[in-house]
Protein backbone atom coordinates (compact mmCIF):
# COMPACT_ATOMS: atom_id res chain seq x y z
CA UNK A 1 0.00 0.00 0.00
CA UNK A 2 1.25 3.45 -0.87
CA UNK A 3 2.25 5.42 2.20
CA UNK A 4 2.59 8.84 0.64
CA UNK A 5 0.66 11.81 2.03
CA UNK A 6 -0.55 14.72 -0.10
CA UNK A 7 -0.46 17.95 1.90
CA UNK A 8 -1.94 21.01 0.20
CA UNK A 9 -2.56 24.62 1.13
CA UNK A 10 -5.98 25.64 -0.16
CA UNK A 11 -7.70 28.86 -1.07
CA UNK A 12 -10.73 29.37 -3.29
CA UNK A 13 -9.92 26.96 -6.10
CA UNK A 14 -9.67 23.18 -5.96
CA UNK A 15 -7.93 22.87 -9.34
CA UNK A 16 -4.35 22.81 -7.95
CA UNK A 17 -5.24 19.75 -5.86
CA UNK A 18 -7.08 18.10 -8.74
CA UNK A 19 -4.12 18.68 -11.09
CA UNK A 20 -1.82 17.05 -8.53
CA UNK A 21 -4.17 14.05 -8.33
CA UNK A 22 -4.18 13.79 -12.12
CA UNK A 23 -0.36 13.87 -12.16
CA UNK A 24 0.12 11.25 -9.47
CA UNK A 25 -3.13 9.34 -9.37
CA UNK A 26 -4.85 8.56 -6.10
CA UNK A 27 -1.74 6.88 -4.76
CA UNK A 28 -2.02 8.45 -1.34
CA UNK A 29 -2.96 7.16 2.07
CA UNK A 30 -4.27 10.56 3.06
CA UNK A 31 -4.87 14.03 1.67
CA UNK A 32 -4.33 16.74 4.29
CA UNK A 33 -5.72 20.17 3.43
CA UNK A 34 -4.39 23.26 5.22
CA UNK A 35 -6.62 26.33 5.45
CA UNK A 36 -6.50 29.61 7.42
CA UNK A 37 -8.24 29.57 10.78
CA UNK A 38 -9.13 33.23 10.36
CA UNK A 39 -10.33 34.86 8.23
CA UNK A 40 -12.85 32.14 7.42
CA UNK A 41 -14.28 32.13 3.91
CA UNK A 42 -17.17 29.98 2.57
CA UNK A 43 -15.30 29.54 -0.71
CA UNK A 44 -12.69 27.42 1.09
CA UNK A 45 -15.47 25.21 2.41
CA UNK A 46 -16.73 24.69 -1.15
CA UNK A 47 -13.22 23.70 -2.25
CA UNK A 48 -13.05 21.09 0.50
CA UNK A 49 -16.46 19.68 -0.40
CA UNK A 50 -15.56 19.52 -4.11
CA UNK A 51 -12.41 17.53 -3.31
CA UNK A 52 -14.37 15.28 -0.95
CA UNK A 53 -16.97 14.71 -3.67
CA UNK A 54 -14.26 13.78 -6.18
CA UNK A 55 -12.81 11.19 -3.81
CA UNK A 56 -16.26 9.70 -3.17
CA UNK A 57 -17.02 9.44 -6.89
CA UNK A 58 -13.78 7.57 -7.55
CA UNK A 59 -14.34 5.17 -4.64
CA UNK A 60 -10.75 5.86 -3.66
CA UNK A 61 -9.62 4.56 -0.30
CA UNK A 62 -8.00 7.90 0.55
CA UNK A 63 -8.60 9.63 3.86
CA UNK A 64 -9.36 13.36 3.67
CA UNK A 65 -8.42 15.61 6.60
CA UNK A 66 -8.63 19.36 7.09
CA UNK A 67 -6.49 21.41 9.47
CA UNK A 68 -6.88 25.10 10.29
CA UNK A 69 -3.68 27.12 10.67
CA UNK A 70 -3.02 30.44 12.41
CA UNK A 71 -2.00 32.81 9.60
CA UNK A 72 -1.95 35.94 11.74
CA UNK A 73 0.90 34.83 14.03
CA UNK A 74 3.71 33.63 11.75
CA UNK A 75 5.73 31.74 14.37
CA UNK A 76 2.67 30.07 15.87
CA UNK A 77 1.46 29.12 12.39
CA UNK A 78 4.79 27.53 11.49
CA UNK A 79 4.68 25.55 14.73
CA UNK A 80 1.17 24.30 13.99
CA UNK A 81 2.09 23.15 10.50
CA UNK A 82 5.23 21.40 11.80
CA UNK A 83 3.16 19.55 14.38
CA UNK A 84 0.74 18.17 11.80
CA UNK A 85 3.39 17.31 9.20
CA UNK A 86 5.51 15.50 11.79
CA UNK A 87 2.49 13.57 13.09
CA UNK A 88 1.48 12.42 9.61
CA UNK A 89 5.01 11.33 8.79
CA UNK A 90 5.22 9.30 12.00
CA UNK A 91 1.79 7.78 11.33
CA UNK A 92 2.52 6.61 7.80
CA UNK A 93 6.29 6.50 7.70
CA UNK A 94 6.36 7.76 4.15
CA UNK A 95 7.15 10.73 1.99
CA UNK A 96 5.13 13.92 1.79
CA UNK A 97 4.01 15.50 -1.45
CA UNK A 98 3.63 19.14 -0.45
CA UNK A 99 1.45 21.14 -2.82
CA UNK A 100 1.80 24.92 -2.55
CA UNK A 101 -0.64 25.86 -5.28
CA UNK A 102 -3.34 27.73 -3.44
CA UNK A 103 -4.24 29.75 -0.38
CA UNK A 104 -3.07 32.90 1.33
CA UNK A 105 0.57 33.88 0.94
CA UNK A 106 1.01 33.77 4.70
CA UNK A 107 -0.28 30.19 4.82
CA UNK A 108 1.95 29.12 1.92
CA UNK A 109 5.02 30.76 3.47
CA UNK A 110 4.38 29.25 6.91
CA UNK A 111 3.97 25.81 5.35
CA UNK A 112 7.15 26.15 3.29
CA UNK A 113 9.20 27.25 6.31
CA UNK A 114 7.75 24.42 8.41
CA UNK A 115 8.68 21.81 5.79
CA UNK A 116 12.25 23.12 5.43
CA UNK A 117 12.77 23.16 9.20
CA UNK A 118 11.42 19.62 9.58
CA UNK A 119 13.64 18.39 6.78
CA UNK A 120 16.64 20.01 8.45
CA UNK A 121 15.68 18.19 11.65
CA UNK A 122 15.52 14.93 9.61
CA UNK A 123 11.86 14.43 10.54
CA UNK A 124 10.31 14.53 7.06
CA UNK A 125 11.27 13.99 3.46
CA UNK A 126 9.42 14.51 0.23
CA UNK A 127 8.74 16.82 -2.68
CA UNK A 128 7.32 20.32 -3.01
CA UNK A 129 5.25 21.12 -6.11
CA UNK A 130 4.13 24.60 -7.13
CA UNK A 131 1.78 25.21 -10.06
CA UNK A 132 2.87 27.80 -12.58
CA UNK A 133 0.52 30.62 -13.51
CA UNK A 134 -2.05 30.03 -16.22
CA UNK A 135 -2.05 26.25 -15.85
CA UNK A 136 1.31 26.13 -17.66
CA UNK A 137 2.63 23.17 -15.71
CA UNK A 138 4.44 23.10 -12.41
CA UNK A 139 7.87 23.27 -10.82
CA UNK A 140 9.16 20.99 -8.09
CA UNK A 141 12.04 20.39 -5.70
CA UNK A 142 13.06 17.94 -3.03
CA UNK A 143 12.29 19.42 0.39
CA UNK A 144 15.75 18.52 1.68
CA UNK A 145 17.33 20.43 -1.22
CA UNK A 146 15.88 23.65 0.22
CA UNK A 147 17.70 23.33 3.54
CA UNK A 148 20.42 26.03 3.44
CA UNK A 149 24.03 24.88 3.17
CA UNK A 150 27.18 26.74 4.17
CA UNK A 151 29.95 26.71 1.56
CA UNK A 152 33.59 27.56 2.10
CA UNK A 153 35.36 29.79 -0.46
CA UNK A 154 37.23 26.74 -1.80
CA UNK A 155 34.02 24.75 -2.18
CA UNK A 156 32.38 27.60 -4.06
CA UNK A 157 35.47 27.99 -6.24
CA UNK A 158 35.37 24.34 -7.29
CA UNK A 159 31.65 24.55 -8.06
CA UNK A 160 32.37 27.53 -10.30
CA UNK A 161 35.12 25.54 -12.06
CA UNK A 162 32.82 22.66 -12.97
CA UNK A 163 29.80 24.84 -13.64
CA UNK A 164 30.13 24.93 -17.44
CA UNK A 165 31.45 21.42 -18.00
CA UNK A 166 32.54 18.34 -16.03
CA UNK A 167 36.22 18.23 -15.12
CA UNK A 168 38.61 15.55 -13.93
CA UNK A 169 40.71 15.75 -10.80
CA UNK A 170 43.85 16.41 -12.89
CA UNK A 171 42.13 19.22 -14.79
CA UNK A 172 40.99 20.83 -11.55
CA UNK A 173 44.51 20.60 -10.12
CA UNK A 174 45.84 22.52 -13.13
CA UNK A 175 43.21 25.27 -13.02
CA UNK A 176 43.09 25.68 -9.23
CA UNK A 177 46.78 25.15 -8.43
CA UNK A 178 45.90 23.09 -5.35
CA UNK A 179 47.16 19.65 -4.29
CA UNK A 180 45.12 16.75 -5.64
CA UNK A 181 44.45 15.48 -2.13
CA UNK A 182 42.95 18.82 -1.10
CA UNK A 183 40.74 18.98 -4.18
CA UNK A 184 39.60 15.38 -3.71
CA UNK A 185 38.60 16.02 -0.10
CA UNK A 186 36.62 19.11 -1.12
CA UNK A 187 34.89 17.16 -3.89
CA UNK A 188 33.97 14.46 -1.37
CA UNK A 189 32.37 17.06 0.91
CA UNK A 190 30.47 18.58 -2.01
CA UNK A 191 29.25 15.15 -3.06
CA UNK A 192 28.04 14.45 0.48
CA UNK A 193 26.14 17.75 0.38
CA UNK A 194 24.48 16.68 -2.86
CA UNK A 195 26.11 19.44 -4.91
CA UNK A 196 28.50 17.36 -7.01
CA UNK A 197 27.96 14.22 -9.07
CA UNK A 198 30.41 11.83 -10.71
CA UNK A 199 30.54 10.99 -14.40
CA UNK A 200 32.70 8.12 -15.64
CA UNK A 201 34.46 8.24 -19.00
CA UNK A 202 36.51 5.14 -19.43
CA UNK A 203 38.87 4.97 -16.47
CA UNK A 204 38.65 8.69 -15.72
CA UNK A 205 36.22 10.19 -13.22
CA UNK A 206 34.74 13.58 -14.05
CA UNK A 207 32.93 15.82 -11.60
CA UNK A 208 29.89 17.92 -12.45
CA UNK A 209 27.47 20.07 -10.50
CA UNK A 210 24.13 18.62 -9.48
CA UNK A 211 20.78 20.22 -10.14
CA UNK A 212 20.67 21.33 -6.52
CA UNK A 213 23.97 23.23 -6.86
CA UNK A 214 22.54 25.81 -9.25
CA UNK A 215 20.86 27.66 -6.40
CA UNK A 216 24.28 28.35 -4.87
CA UNK A 217 25.86 29.74 -8.05
CA UNK A 218 24.99 33.37 -8.69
Amino acid sequence: MNNKILVATIGFDERPVIRAILRHGLNFREILLLKPREPSDPRSSRVIENIRSLLEKTDANVKLSVVEVDVKDFYHGVGEVKKHLAEKTREYGGEILLLLGGGMRSLITETLVAAIQLSNELLIKGIIEIDLEGEAGYTSARIEDLVPLTLTPQERRILEEIRKEPKSLSSLKTSLDLPKTTIWKILQRLEEKGLVEKEYRGRTTYYKISKRAHQYLY
